[in-house]
């Protein structure tokens, strides 16, 4: 898919050392910002009027998107450059960790693996002993539940968007800002093409890619100030990884970016301009993931529980980079 939607850049108006910033998500009223400075700032809810919108003509936009996405690569996936007789040599992706290293960290953290209660608690089940963040196994059941290829409510196209809007809730696959506030904005005259679109993805045959890009094509959603959203890979691999959460894939970009080079396989592309037939470089990394894992005697249930491998170590802190 060529990108026909303008990302939204921002600059910190009090602290222009930062650089210019893209919106990744709010969090408890927390607002979260990658800056040029490859670091992600938190701005408060009552600071937020210091982020100011950046009036850019779409090819500036594009390409400040992907350099301030690109600054949050480099310390986890180093690039060395080196020389051989006095000339430059391609630059030679590195990682600081091995696929044993990530073994062994997961180990660390989840001694009884895949099955054992820690990761279950963690990446399947409730994070919260109260019960407010239900993780994958709800939204999972959930839309197999309600979104079967013969359901009933595939005749009513309102219904399924509801049913599809309220799913993005049911973990944080996809944060609520690029979820759920999103797909509210969503005209009810497109909301007949979201839900035919979407059952063709889950449920349709032929090629995957061409079916990707006819979904992403039906999200005509637009911001307060009329500025399209722009699509990410986390939402719009979100449906299909969970109700087809042993063939495909809930996506990270930079982090599957970084488990490709330490697997030895070609980049993903994390970065736009994409199309849906990108989607197999994601589902290669995680599908190799998935068969090294069992050959080091893990046993991950699906790909869902091969993402949060990946996610979990790769990750610096929580927050998913949108």
């Amino acid at each position: 898919m060529s990108s026909d939607v303008v990302p939204a850049i921002y600059r910190h108006t009090q602290t222009e050392a930062y650089g210019k910033a893209i919106f990744l998500q709010e969090r408890n009223g927390n607002h979260h910002f990658l800056f040029e400075d490859g670091k992600v700032h938190i701005i408060s809810k009552d600071s937020l009027s210091m982020m100011a919108p950046l009036q850019l003509s779409e090819q500036e936009a594009l390409e400040l998107d992907a350099r301030i996405r690109q600054s949050a690569v480099p310390a986890a996936v180093p690039r060395k450059l080196t020389q051989r007789k006095g000339k430059k040599v391609k630059p030679e992706l590195t990682t600081q960790m091995s696929f044993e290293e990530e073994v062994k960290r997961f180990l660390t953290l989840f001694p009884d693996g895949f099955q054992g209660k820690r990761f279950i608690v963690e990446e399947r089940g409730t994070m919260s002993p109260s019960g407010n963040w239900k993780y994958k196994e709800k939204a999972m059941r959930s839309i197999q539940e309600k979104l079967g290829p013969d359901a009933p409510v595939w005749n009513d196209p309102e219904k399924v968007f509801k049913i599809a809007q309220k799913l993005t809730g049911d973990c944080n696959l996809v944060v609520r800002f690029m979820g759920q506030q999103q797909l509210a904005t969503l005209k009810a005259a497109d909301r007949p093409s979201f839900a035919s679109a979407l059952h063709a993805l889950l449920h349709g045959s032929g090629d995957y890619g061409s079916r990707l890009d006819a979904f992403i094509a039906t999200l005509r959603c637009s911001q307060p100030d009329g500025t399209p959203w722009f699509q990410t890979w986390q939402f719009v691999s979100y449906y299909p990884a969970i109700y087809h959460p042993s063939t495909h894939i809930a996506v990270s970009p930079l982090r599957f970016v970084q488990q490709s080079i330490i697997l030895g396989l070609p980049e993903p592309r994390a970065y736009r301009p994409w199309a849906g037939a990108d989607y197999d470089g994601f589902l290669r990394v995680g599908q190799e993931t998935h068969r090294r894992l069992l050959e080091a005697g893990l046993e991950p249930r699906d790909l869902m529980d091969t993402y949060s491998f990946i996610w979990r170590m790769l990750g610096k802190n929580e927050d998913p980079l949108v």
